[in-house]
């Protein structure tokens, strides 16, 4: 692990900041038909996070191959917290794009944002 790791709390407080846009964005949505799979949805909202903290319109070749491998792994049991769990996960990427997180902590600020989905929905 990299000694100068972003903390755990930041990755819950970004979490808990995100939180609200999101279930905007969610009741947004309410009754909108439209055709997206799961998956498909959820790497939309991955993007949009991702886009919104780098201010970055298109992302990289590797962050694009990133985002679809995370978003395979997601479990959609339960669609609300796989959808948030994407969209805090494409924000993080957008810090990580930005410099304000390493790179080689992604995974475990993944992982942390997963905890935080746990505990919240």
């Amino acid at each position: 692990m990299n000694p100068h790791a972003i903390p755990d709390e930041v990755i819950f407080n970004l979490c808990t900041t995100v939180l609200p846009g999101f279930r905007k964005i969610m009741k947004n949505l309410e009754g909108v038909d439209h055709e997206l799979s799961s998956h498909a949805f959820a790497l939309h909202l991955m993007e949009l996070g991702r886009e919104q903290m780098s201010e970055v319109a298109d992302p990289s070749e590797k962050d694009v191959e990133l985002m679809t491998g995370y978003i395979e792994s997601l479990d959609y049991d339960n669609a609300e917290k796989a959808f948030f769990t994407a969209f805090a996960g494409g924000c993080v990427l957008g810090l990580v794009i930005i410099n304000e997180l390493a790179r080689e902590d992604f995974s475990r600020a993944l992982r942390l944002i997963e905890d935080f989905t746990r505990k919240e929905f």
